[in-house]
């Protein structure tokens, strides 16, 4: 019911690791995605995951995702960067606070043009569907969220994520439950993250 909730509204590491959301993007998915086709690198993906219960929510909603990419951008950041603007989206990438080079980063509203509204994927650790989707979900949610606080969506949206970090076990390391925006990225983009959400009780919403 939790789940239901989820969707109606609307880690890839650590304990919500999945092998198949990590496999790597097939060469026809990432040559879509080089040529800037990312709508048919969606589908391609959604295509290429497994067939099962488990995933039948997440194939729909990277078909769903297809058709929101608007003006979302997607590039594949090299490991050497050899000019300014790639040096630019390897900074970005290798930003973090933790001195962890991140799988992907959505970019939104930047200053600069060759950062807004782009999502970044690292050619070595990011060309997977469970990095793809999640990034696709930030684009597509991100800005809702942070320009609507009112919105009765938003609200229970936030209420939902309080919920459940108030029922994760202690110490629960889900990357989902890190803020509202990796809340709603995981919950529609993470088997493993929907499977825990499935546990917490809505009594009451």
């Amino acid at each position: 019911k939790f789940l239901k909730k989820v969707k109606g509204i609307s880690s890839f590491m650590g304990i919500n690791a999945n092998p198949d959301l990590d496999a790597p993007l097939n060469e026809d998915t990432i040559s879509l995605l080089k040529a800037g086709k990312v709508k048919e690198a969606l589908l391609a993906t959604a295509k290429a995951l497994p067939n099962t219960s488990e995933f039948a929510a997440i194939k729909r909603n990277a078909k769903a995702l297809a058709q929101k990419v608007g003006e979302t951008k997607v590039i594949i950041v090299s490991q050497n960067p050899t000019n300014q603007v790639e040096r630019l989206y390897r900074e970005k990438l290798d930003d973090s606070d933790d001195g962890v080079v991140a799988n992907g980063v959505y970019s939104f509203n930047s200053k600069i043009a060759e950062l807004s509204n782009v999502i970044l994927l690292d050619s070595k650790l990011g060309l997977n569907a469970s990095t793809l989707l999640h990034e696709m979900t930030h684009a597509t949610t991100h800005s809702f969220i942070e320009t609507n606080p009112n919105s009765p969506y938003v609200k229970e949206l936030r209420k939902l994520y309080a919920i459940a970090r108030m029922y994760s076990e202690n110490g629960d390391t889900a990357y989902g439950l890190a803020d509202v925006h990796e809340f709603v990225s995981e919950a529609f983009g993470n088997a493993a993250f929907q499977e825990q959400l499935s546990n917490v009780p809505v009594k009451g919403l």
